[in-house]
């Protein structure tokens, strides 16, 4: 389909006449999107592939996502000491601000990675009390 594309693209109403030519060849296809051909020859055109790069078995380096940073114990180890440095905190202290996002800024590590370090501790932003 791509190669077609690029064979026809300088003809009047080509994406049209494509799609129908694709659906005669194969009957029973769900019917591809202008812009889904458009995008699939751009990809020919630039990466050289029209396969899925986003996966992780696709060639290089090139799946999708957020890569986690690693967990090391040198960073689990400070998180804990700046939870433990905040724990006993009084509502009404002046001194000591009862916002957890300040804690965040000491390390400078992503939010992300302090609550999954947080999580993994099994700390609370609250200690539950039994009351009547």
């Amino acid at each position: 389909m791509v190669f077609e594309y690029h064979k026809r693209k300088a003809t009047r109403d080509f994406v049209s006449i494509l799609i129908n030519d694709f659906l005669t060849k194969f009957p029973g296809a769900r019917k591809p999107g202008k812009n889904a051909i458009r995008d699939m020859w751009l990809k020919q055109m630039f990466l050289g592939t029209v396969n899925n790069c986003n996966s992780k078995a696709s060639p290089g380096d090139t799946h999708s996502g957020i890569p986690r940073t690693q967990r090391v114990q040198p960073v689990i180890s400070s998180v804990k000491q700046v939870i433990d440095r905040y724990a006993e905190k009084v509502m009404g202290d002046t001194i000591v601000s009862p916002v957890s996002s300040a804690r965040r800024n000491v390390l400078a590590i992503p939010k992300s990675s302090w609550s999954r370090i947080k999580f993994e501790l099994k700390y609370h932003p609250y200690k539950p009390i039994r009351r009547h």
